[in-house]
Formats: structure tokens, sequence, C-alpha cells
């Protein structure tokens, strides 16, 4: 736990759990983060890390994540029972990264060294997950919300009663927070698409791929190498109608056999089994996010295929999305109101993500299809979005009034739109270094704890960028930090005009201002307010529009 009150209960341990825990941290909000797990749970589980989620954690500076994470998605395709490969399928493509993008694909690494990257990160900040720790019972009013924890020691079980600001429930799809607020849980179960899931270890077998061996038609097995090549840990899936899912996911010693059945390899190649479960793909997601002062992200809200790799990622995005916000309403800077937001933004971008998740569930399952492994780049959720959310302001769409681009909240259309992933830019001189010589980037200036706002100005529109930094100086210290981006055109000697800029930068080679499409010459400023967790917050002219949008977020 925090080393201070916290102010938000954190259920569950999980990414969502996790992400929620040290965005709030790093704003400056303390938290107590509990599972009631007795130990950590093992295995790789859902490992694939879109391109939207590396950005994130860039964000929060979890660099281990970056640098461990790898690219592994050929899939190597076996008869059964033979260990010769007939035929390699690329899964996902590599794409090289863009001055916009720096990951264009899928990374590999196993949820468990992923949460231990975290929880190192939250140790940091003085907090601790709680094992053991499981949530009774809880009750909520206007001003607080009081919860019964339990925890058993030496054999004995305790209780504490706690009073928090805030709950966030993180505890999946079986946990207690969804079911006590009543929120409902519709949706459908699959038929006949049972798989049988873990992890095994295993000596010998390539790392250089996926491994198919079999079927879909009958009985396929697909076993994973993780991001750790020389720990010998796979991650496996049998799926098929012919697969005896109880057995196999119950008796270790059956499911051994299979294994060597199944690959060709000897029994002797199949060391311990990490874990195994007999899993059902469900589609299924709650009517709504919030009750009162309590939250549900991550599987706590959604559950689905992992086919499309979208449920570990979406449930980061949820908590980041709703961090930033539960942070400035904590801090007394903005009304509770502007967590209502949280609901209508993720709301849809959930059900567009169980609908990929069960396209690719089923066309993966059916043996008929041609390209079972194919997976597109909306995966990569770069193109996840939140146009026409009531706090977002966009005063260059069409028409220039003010009027709310809408679309799919999956859509990468060309355009960049208020509501948009906010692209990044690198190679950015900063002008106040020591002779102007040293770089950056904006992924390295966003911050999950404050707005950034960007003032794209030529030397023409100098007098409209003073008025904006001058207008930004009315709002709290921490909540604002402005960028004036100059073009490479521009030379001025110092910082005329522009002393209250927290940062000023010259963009010599052009990637700031393509990437946000903003022509060089303009006569008038283009204003990029980003929000805390890097998405487009507003897309203004001038002081009227950034003032309209900070007085849909701060009291």
């Amino acid at each position: 736990m925090s080393l201070l009150v916290p102010k938000v209960l954190i259920v569950g341990a999980g990414p969502s759990g996790l992400i929620a825990a040290l965005t709030l941290l790093q704003n400056g909000v303390p938290v107590r983060i509990i599972a009631k797990e007795q130990s950590y749970r093992p295995g790789q589980r859902g490992s694939g890390i879109s391109a939207r989620t590396m950005e994130i954690y860039k964000f929060l500076g979890v660099d281990e994540v970056l640098q461990k994470a790898i690219f592994n998605y050929d899939v190597l395709e076996h008869a059964r029972g033979s260990p010769k490969v007939n035929n390699v399928v690329r899964m996902i493509t590599w794409a090289e990264p863009t001055p916009s993008c720096p990951w264009r694909t899928y990374l590999m690494m196993g949820q468990n060294s992923a949460e231990e990257i975290l929880r190192s990160h939250l140790a940091k900040y003085g907090c601790a997950v709680e094992l053991g720790t499981a949530l009774s019972t809880f009750k909520q009013d206007s001003e607080r919300i009081t919860a019964v924890l339990t925890k058993s020691v030496n054999g004995k079980e305790h209780t504490e009663t706690i009073d928090v600001d805030w709950l966030i429930g993180a505890d999946g799809a079986r946990g207690v927070t969804r079911k006590a607020l009543g929120l409902t849980f519709l949706g459908e179960t699959t038929e006949n698409q049972n798989m049988v899931i873990g992890d095994v270890h295993i000596r010998g077998l390539s790392t250089d791929g996926w491994h198919n061996y079999g079927e879909r038609s009958s009985i396929l097995l697909i076993i994973k190498p993780g991001e750790k090549l020389d720990k010998a840990a796979f991650q496996f899936f049998i799926m098929g109608p012919d697969v005896d899912h109880v057995k196999l996911s119950s008796d270790t010693a059956a499911l051994l056999e299979f294994f060597a059945e199944q690959s060709g390899l000897p029994r002797e190649a199949f060391g311990d089994v990490v874990w195994a479960a007999d899993y059902n793909p469900k589609y299924r997601m709650v009517n709504k996010l919030a009750e009162g002062r309590c939250f549900v992200v991550g599987d706590a809200a959604h559950v689905h295929s992992p086919m499309g790799g979208q449920g570990m990622n979406s449930s980061i995005q949820d908590s980041f999305n709703l961090a930033w916000k539960l942070s400035l309403v904590a801090k007394g800077h903005a009304p509770a109101t502007l967590l209502q937001s949280y609901n209508d933004e993720r709301l849809p971008v959930i059900a567009a993500m169980l609908n990929i998740s069960k396209a690719l569930q089923n066309t993966t399952s059916d043996p008929q299809s041609e390209t079972p492994w194919a997976r597109s780049a909306k995966l990569l959720q770069l193109g996840v979005n939140y146009r026409g959310s009531s706090i977002v302001i966009d005063e260059i769409a069409d028409g220039a009034d003010g009027v709310q681009p809408t679309g799919d909240s999956y859509t990468m259309d060309g355009t960049l739109r208020g509501g948009d992933r906010a692209p990044d830019a690198p190679n950015l001189l900063d002008t106040r270094s020591q002779n102007g010589l040293a770089t950056a980037r904006f992924f390295d200036i966003f911050k999950p704890y404050t707005h950034t706002v960007l003032i794209f100005s030529s030397a023409a529109a100098t007098p409209q960028c003073t008025a904006v930094l001058r207008a930004l100086q009315q709002y709290p210290e921490g909540i604002v930090q402005s960028v004036v981006v100059n073009t490479f055109e521009v030379y001025r000697t110092g910082d005329a005009g522009l002393e209250l800029a927290t940062i000023v930068l010259k963009d010599n080679l052009g990637h700031a201002y393509e990437g946000y499409a903003v022509a060089p010459r303009a006569e008038v400023i283009t204003v990029y307010i980003i929000r805390p967790d890097g998405v487009v917050g507003a897309l203004v002219r001038g002081v009227e529009g950034v003032e309209k949008y900070f007085s849909g977020i701060l009291q």
C-alpha cells in the first residue's frame, strides 16, 4: 500500500489495476491496491502488446517493457506428430517506425513479466500489492466509500474496514465489484469453441516462431515462445472439435502425453506445466462503467476471445483513460462530472473491440477459412479515438464551427481530429538548450500528469501565440505545460514574446508540422491540447478555444 493515506482503493492487480495505480501515483494521488490471490499469477496469458499500449508504457516511463518486448509472429505449420515445417505464415506484418508512429506492429511480452515490471515501478512510490487481501463488501454515499477487506493470516481470517474516496474494480469477470454495483454483463457464450490454454516448459523446440501441429478441423496444438527465449517457457493453445478439453485441462499426465503425440517431440522434452485451464470464449460487457464513486476496468467490464489480442490492451487503455480524470477530481481541480466521460468514451471502444475479437475467433476456428492467422492493422489500436466526446473540442473540423467529428471508434481515416491519438514527432531542436542543439520528441514531453498545449506558430503568428501563453497562466500550477513549435524557417534571437512557454522547439525536419497537418507558413496559429492520456483533447485556433476546452475539464 502507499505510505500516504489512500484516496483510491484498487481491487485487483492485473495489468488494468497496476496501470491505474501507477498513473494515479504519478499524479500524486495515493492508492491502495489489493489482490485476493496468495501469490502472483503465473504464465504469459495476455502477451500481445499493441502499438498503442507501447505508447502508454512510454508515457508512464516503463522503459523495461519497451526494451524487452520482442517481435515473433511467424506461424510454423506442421502436420500432426511431425517436426517438419510444411509452411510459414506471418500473422502480423512488421512495419518500420515512422516519425509519427514509433511502434507500428504488435510486440510480445508475457503478462507475468509485464506485471512484475509494473510492480517495480509502484515500489518507487512506496506502494506494493497486498496479496491475499480480498474485498468482502462495500457501501458508498456521496462523500466516501466504506469497504470491508478480509485477509487470512496464519490460518485465521482477519477483517479490516477502511474509508476511501474512490474504488476501482479491476478484479476480473468473476470479481466482487461489478456484481456488488449491480451492473449487467450481457453478451453471449460461444458454442464448440473451447480451448485448453496454459504454459509449459519445453526443451529442444525452436523459438523462431509459433508452432502449429495438426488441423483446425480436428485437433490443433499451438505452441508459442515467450520473450525470455532462454527460459524454455512456451504458451499453448489446444483447439478443435475432437479435443477432450476437460481431461487435458485437469490431468497433467494426459496433457504431457498429448503434447508428445501431437508434436512428435519426445515425452522427455516436456517439463513442468506452469498452469492450464479449459477456456470457453465469451463476449460480454457491462451496461456502464461506473456507479457513484466506483468504477470497473478491464475484465471486470468486458470479456472476449484472446484471438484478437485486444483484451489486455483495451484493459490498460480503460485505466489510462480513467486515471488522469480521477486524479484531477481527487485533487479538487475538476468537477466529478468529468468522470462521466470515462463511461462515454470507453463503452463504444469496448463494443467495437468485442466485435473484432469475435470475428477473429470465428475465422481462426473455421476449418474453411483460407487466412485464419491474418491480422489487420486495426488491431494495433492506433486508430482508437474519442471523436464526438463531450469533453473534446475541434474547431477546425468541416466548417470550423466547433462541430464534433464522429466516426468508428477504431478508425484510421488519414485525418487528425479532436479525440484522436496524438502523433509523435522526433528530432525537434530545443532552442533553450546550450547552442540550441539538443533534440526532443513529443513522446518524451507528453506526461500522464499534465496537459500539453502544442502551439504551432510561425513568426507572423507570434502575437497570437503570446496571447495563448498568457491565457494559460490562469490555470493551477502543474496542470498545463506549454510547448511552442516553430517552423524550420523561423529565426529568433532568444525567446522574444515566448518567455511564458514551458518549452520552445524548432521543427527543423518538419516532422511535427507534417504529423499534425499544420501549414508551415500559416498566418494564424494552430493549437493542439494533448490530454494526459496522449489524446488530442482540443484542436483550436486561439485563446477562445483553449478556454472553452479547459472550462469543460477544470473547476
